[in-house]
């Protein structure tokens, strides 16, 4: 799990404890950055899928977009770029992604006649649509230009596009994913 430095919330930081001052987060809130937008995106995002969805649809598209992120490496990104006539190729990749995905959760998400074989309480479903959410924002980072990602917060950085949290957006949903079924396997 990548460690998130207090330092990175903000210019002002309280000596006590790390924790960042209350100067600094209200100057976070009343002038938000990109990466509050971004958060307050991915827990919103998280929230609206949660409910609308339903559990079956959330681990529905988590298994999508694994799909989605092996398809795509393998498409001929600059062609579909030039194609689309998309002018910035960053934007261009995303959306293709973007794309690419949506059809693979409309033609082969869950459907309303089958059974997944998971239950539990809303948190847990609250949960992996708050980590489908971040996996799908890290790999829009991702496909950022450098010069996009320069324009980045240092958090937003480090959570999305820090290589080494690269692995771990890889494996954070599955891996959740596993546990349940096995917590629900225990409990049958």
């Amino acid at each position: 799990f990548p460690t998130i430095p207090f330092s990175l919330l903000g210019s002002t930081t309280a000596a006590v404890s790390g924790a960042p001052s209350l100067a600094a987060l209200y100057q976070t809130v009343a002038n938000p950055t990109l990466d509050v937008g971004i958060f307050f995106v991915l827990f919103a995002g998280g929230l609206f899928w949660a409910f609308a969805a339903g559990r079956r649809a959330v681990v529905s598209s988590i298994l999508m977009t694994y799909v989605a992120l092996a398809i795509f490496a393998a498409l001929p990104l600059d062609r579909l770029v030039a194609f689309s006539g998309v002018r910035d190729r960053s934007f261009g990749a995303i959306g293709i992604f973007a794309i690419l995905f949506l059809l693979l959760v409309l033609l082969l998400g869950a459907r309303r006649g089958r059974r997944f074989t998971i239950s539990g309480p809303w948190w847990q479903t609250l949960f992996l649509s708050v980590l489908q959410m971040g996996f799908l924002m890290h790999i829009g980072v991702s496909l950022l230009s450098p010069e996009r990602m320069a324009s980045l917060s240092p958090l937003a950085r480090r959570v999305f596009a820090d290589p080494d949290a690269h692995l771990w957006w890889l494996i954070a949903p599955v891996a959740f994913l596993i546990i349940i079924r096995r917590l629900a396997m225990r409990d049958d």
